[in-house]
């Protein structure tokens, strides 16, 4: 694997899902994601149960998604992520990183 080709983390919260992926240019070498069931006993997205399970799974799912990849969080150039989610207009992805 080139090593000049930076390393970038995308993280996507903006509902009910919480995934990440660890991308190298166009090549996508992780992607995990923690699916939200609680929500289908209710026919719909709970904005409290989905804020509640983003914060629950935020660090597991970029840990693992690093792991995967084989790379170490020192060693990422970029990292992309919508800062609200739309469903509980509370920050997600970007909390990890303050």
């Amino acid at each position: 694997m080139r090593t000049d080709i930076p390393y970038i983390l995308a993280i996507e919260s903006s509902c009910d899902d919480t995934s990440a992926a660890v991308m190298q240019g166009d090549k996508v070498l992780s992607n995990v994601i923690a699916s939200q069931k609680i929500h289908e006993e209710y026919g719909g997205v709970v904005p409290e149960l989905a804020s509640r399970a983003h914060q629950q799974n935020i660090i597991p799912v970029v840990h693992q998604a690093l792991q995967r990849a084989g790379v170490a969080k020192e060693q990422l150039s970029a990292i992309g992520f919508y800062p609200w989610a739309r469903a509980t207009r509370l920050p997600t992805g970007g909390r990890i990183f303050r």
